[in-house]
């Protein structure tokens, strides 16, 4: 195995641990109050996508209500992840590796969802524009585009030196958050230090991630532009608006 597959492996691995498994729930049932909030009626060969679909546990939870679900995700890893979670579920699920900026459908989906704040890694205000009209036409007319970001307060105020360590027996997991590029981002530094199984030896693994947040009214803004209606933005899995303190805000619009 090569060393870049290892890091990845070590920290897919320590994610899956870590990962507070509730939170599918949280999404799920924010995703189906949505729907059912736009009186959207999925016919028998409309289809559900979800982008960044990580290891397939939401597509799981919808395709186990009902919806007829598809999924893609950059990684080749949380695509195999996600195909075997779909088969340990006895369920038939059309994952895919692909790029959520550029994919490209064989007909229109009637929903697209992208969650766990995963635009909050496209790189500043044009990228995000760019991605929203790239979904725009990939989705049917009165289809419906819902996702959610960090807020505000949590990128200025929450995050920003912060930090936590795991300890397990044969590891150390640490995770420090530091505002160096300026307001509404974030940058996270992910080490694990893995236990040699020969000798008392650490190998170290770092990720760096990269955020970036935007004023809800600009988002708000980007969607009417593309043409997108009927947006209704709540927060932290409700349907309720957001507040001054409101960590994750969700949009929901209307094709």
């Amino acid at each position: 195995m090569g060393e870049n597959n290892q890091q990845y492996d070590v920290f897919a691995d320590v994610y899956e641990v870590l990962f507070d498994e509730s939170l599918y729930l949280s999404w799920f049932n924010y995703a189906t109050a949505s729907i059912q909030a736009y009186d959207k009626f999925l016919g028998e060969d409309d289809f559900w996508l979800d982008l960044g679909a990580g290891g397939g546990q939401f597509a799981v939870l919808m395709t186990q209500a009902g919806y007829k679900m598809r999924g893609l995700d950059l990684s080749e890893k949380m695509v195999a992840a996600a195909q075997v979670n779909a088969a340990d579920a006895d369920l038939d699920i059309d994952f895919w590796v692909d790029d959520m900026t550029t994919f490209t459908l064989d007909q229109q989906a009637a929903v697209i969802s992208c969650f766990c704040d995963t635009f909050c890694y496209l790189d500043g205000e044009e990228a995000v524009e760019a991605t929203f009209r790239h979904v725009y036409q990939q989705l049917q007319d009165g289809g419906v585009f819902m996702f959610d970001v960090h807020s505000e307060y949590q990128m200025n105020e929450i995050y920003p030196e912060t930090s936590l360590v795991v300890e397990w027996d044969d590891a150390v997991f640490t995770w420090t958050s530091n505002q160096f590029r300026g307001e509404n981002t974030i940058d996270h530094t992910i080490n694990v230090f893995m236990q040699n199984e020969n000798d008392d030896q650490y190998q170290r693994f770092e990720e760096l991630h990269y955020e970036r947040t935007l004023p809800i009214e600009t988002y708000k803004a980007i969607l009417t532009e593309i043409g997108f209606k009927n947006i209704r933005v709540t927060a932290d899995f409700t349907q309720d608006a957001p507040d001054a303190t409101s960590k994750r805000i969700f949009f929901a619009a209307e094709k």
